[in-house]
């Protein structure tokens, strides 16, 4: 993923109060939200959020390593993998 244009991973959900953020190493807080106190499941939701939202640099480069059997694979899965990686690369 040498010509990604994100922070680089790995990133971290951080939890602090109401506060939930991810965290890249090197780079500080990459993004940050606000869960207003009296909304528990809001905030619940919020934290499942930001840990999926951290592991997303791991998710992309073992989506790309997949490539390489793609001709293996059966067609409507390769055709997610495809749609996957161009939505994490905004294309």
């Amino acid at each position: 993923m040498s010509n990604a244009k994100h922070t680089p991973g790995p990133w971290q959900a951080v939890h602090e109060g109401h506060r939930l953020s991810v965290w890249a190493e090197g780079y500080g807080f990459i993004h940050t939200y606000e869960v207003p106190e009296v909304n528990v499941g809001a905030t619940e939701t919020a934290n499942a959020n930001s840990h999926l939202i951290a592991a997303t640099p791991e998710l992309l480069a073992a989506l790309k390593q997949i490539e390489d059997f793609m001709p293996r694979l059966p067609p409507a899965l390769v055709d997610r993998i495809i749609t996957a990686i161009e939505k994490a690369e905004g294309r």
